[in-house]
């Protein structure tokens, strides 16, 4: 579990780092914005629930391994950058990045629902 949870979040902090390094015309300004607040929002719910213990049942190894192929493939599609080929990269990148929302929402959404107070 801790390993999903930990190459998850360095994946996306890569991905972070690599698109920051990327030209300043290869992404237009918005898009790039766009892209960081999306893959900020999973590294905190990572982080926010580094210590969760219902990450360690089946349903939250689940959920990580799953975010963890996620983030894999937006690092991965974030290197591969071309200038050549910016439009296409750019729906790479966002076919990639849907796939870390969706774990983020998973993770926010178990989180919430564990911690729910029955009254």
């Amino acid at each position: 579990m801790g390993e999903n949870l930990e190459v998850a979040k360095w994946s996306l902090e890569s991905a972070l780092k690599m698109l920051d390094a990327l030209p300043s015309g290869g992404i237009p300004l918005d898009e790039r914005r766009d892209i960081r607040i999306k893959i900020q929002m999973g590294l905190n719910a990572l982080t926010q629930n580094e210590k969760a213990i219902w990450l360690k049942t089946k349903k939250g190894k689940d959920i990580l391994t799953e975010f963890h192929e996620a983030s894999a493939k937006l690092k991965d599609t974030v290197e591969r950058f071309d200038d050549e080929t910016s439009s296409k990269f750019l729906e790479g990148v966002k076919a990639a990045l849907m796939d870390v929302e969706t774990g983020t929402k998973k993770i926010n959404e178990e989180t919430r629902r564990r911690s729910m107070v029955v009254t």
